[in-house]
């Protein structure tokens, strides 16, 4: 199952909050979903969806709402492993479609009916219905994606004022003929679940984004460690090179007592650590003052080299 069913699942069992949010739900539905043509002296309304829960949650909602009850059929695909259609079909619509604000002097129109998104938690509603009527999200273990898919401008453009309400910034591109809202940020994407009321999958994102932002920032660790261990190996190279240099030009008892023994210690543990060098010195001296030391021996050695 996709990481879209399974908000879809999530949002399709959800209970409501109020009348008031079944209505503003199902015209989230029909506003991105919906298709409506005249039939005689009234519309039919048509809405396709892979979802026979949707499918069931319209039939269901039409007949509580308006008393009409919508056809379910299915349409089967040739391909074996294709997903199914289902088509919920509301005859004798005009009732339904005027009650929910997209019926206007004989003429439907989709678009966020403002009489029935007032308040919160219809907003929110509204915004549910749409994306189980036309959204779509990415696995966020992938991408940070989500968006609303419709073929109406004025409806694109209301339903980005819409999300503004909830502090969601969104974007709309055209992308085959479609106005394609979208939502890129993880933040944005949680702000916008939350606000459907899919806390599961606000959970699952979070959840995501967490190990996402552990495992970069044991990869920062690692990538900063492995530098340094470069760092540490490099300079030993060129610090025992140095001391080689010294002992076959004059030998390393040509040396001050301290450096004499420092080199010496170089030349046997060429990969500790300066503190653990200095541990190693009797007495012992910290990371500066053998840093200090190596540094007199590298001068030394400039004087031999040829």
């Amino acid at each position: 199952m996709s990481f879209t069913q399974t908000v879809k699942e999530e949002l399709i069992n959800k209970e409501y909050e109020s009348v008031c949010c079944q209505f503003a739900e199902l015209a989230g539905v029909i506003a991105f979903a919906g298709v409506a043509h005249r039939d005689n002296d009234d519309f039919c309304l048509r809405i396709t969806t892979e979802s026979s829960g949707l499918a069931r949650k319209i039939f269901k909602l039409s007949k509580q709402l308006f008393g009409v009850a919508a056809n379910v059929g299915i349409r089967r695909h040739a391909r074996e492993r294709a997903v199914h259609s289902y088509i919920a079909v509301i005859e004798s619509a005009s009732g339904a479609l005027s009650g929910l604000g997209m019926l206007e002097r004989g003429e439907v129109g989709f678009k966020v009916p403002d009489d029935i998104v007032g308040e919160e938690c219809c907003a929110g509603a509204f915004i549910r219905g749409a994306f189980l009527g036309a959204g779509s999200i990415s696995d966020p273990e992938k991408q940070y994606h989500m968006e609303f898919v419709t073929g109406h401008y004025p409806l694109s453009r209301d339903f980005r004022a819409l999300l503004k309400r909830f502090g969601i910034g969104a974007r709309t591109v055209v992308r085959k003929s479609n106005y394609v809202t979208y939502l890129k940020e993880s933040a944005a994407i949680c702000d916008c679940l939350a606000a459907m009321g899919a806390h599961g999958a606000v959970l699952n994102v979070y959840n995501v984004k967490i190990l996402k932002e552990i495992k970069n920032q044991v990869n920062r660790v690692t990538n900063f460690e492995s530098a340094n261990i470069n760092k540490t190996v490099n300079a030993s190279i060129k610090q025992v090179e140095a001391i080689r240099i010294i002992d076959s030009a004059a030998g390393l008892e040509s040396l001050p007592a301290g450096l004499e023994r420092l080199a010496r210690l170089r030349l046997d543990y060429p990969d500790v650590s300066l503190p653990e060098l200095g541990s190693m010195l009797e007495p012992p001296i910290g990371k500066s003052g053998v840093n200090h030391r190596l540094r007199r021996i590298m001068q030394i050695a400039k004087r031999y080299e040829y």
